[in-house]
This record gives C-alpha cells, sequence and structure tokens, in this order.
C-alpha cells in the first residue's frame, strides 16, 4: 500500500462527500482546546481532528521509494525508531449549522481486526 499525503482541500472535498449529520438548529462553535483533539478554523468552518487511539507502523514496509537506512537516518535525526506510533484520527467538520464527522477507516492496511470489518 502506498500512502499519499493529501492536501486539506482533498480531505474536506472528501469529507463533504462522506457522512453528514444535520441538526435541528444553529450550532455553537466552541473553542476549548481538549487533550484528544485539535481544533482550527478554516473560514467560517471549526475543523476537530479527534484522537481514536494509535498503531505502531512499520515505516520501512510503509514507505516506497526509499531505502531502509533512509527512513532509519531521517527517524534518528528525529530522535525516532522503526517502528513509530502512528496517530488514527477522524475529523469533525462544523460550520454553525451542520456536523459532518470523515471516518474513512484504514480498510485492511492494518490487518484483520484492526480497521476492517472481519
Amino acid at each position: 500500500m502506498h500512502i499519499r499525503v493529501s492536501s486539506l482541500s482533498a480531505v474536506l472535498g472528501l469529507a463533504l462527500s462522506f457522512t453528514s449529520a444535520a441538526l435541528a438548529g444553529p450550532l455553537a462553535i466552541s473553542s476549548t482546546p481538549e487533550v484528544d483533539s485539535y481544533s482550527f478554523m478554516l473560514g467560517h468552518m471549526k475543523i476537530t481532528a479527534l484522537s481514536d487511539g494509535t498503531v505502531p507502523q512499520d515505516l520501512h514496509q510503509l514507505l516506497t521509494g526509499t531505502t531502509q537506512s533512509e527512513v532509519d537516518e531521517l527517524l534518528k535525526k528525529s530522535f525516532l525508531q522503526n517502528p513509530t506510533e502512528g496517530s488514527i484520527n477522524v475529523y469533525l467538520i462544523e460550520d454553525g449549522e451542520r456536523r459532518i464527522l470523515v471516518d474513512t477507516g484504514a480498510g485492511q492496511f492494518f490487518g484483520p481486526g484492526l480497521g476492517g470489518s472481519s
């Protein structure tokens, strides 16, 4: 599996095409910081990354087009080593009237029982 970095606009485009839940009245958008989330404003919308935990990731398998030694050297410069803990996040988009939850899942990427429906 190849991982590519997506732009925020692509993520938002996907978000708008996935699950949305409309509420009866306008929403109050809070800016209270939480330990397991991070929020920022994008225009009039509030985007919140919600932590769904972490999982160890073998970067030697995940990253392609490079060598294991190059990956290890970059990790060493950041005081990290393989495997690293990767964050699993879902995103909440609030526009003052609607809340849209984006959770695309990992499919079979993490193996049976970790993101797949098996």
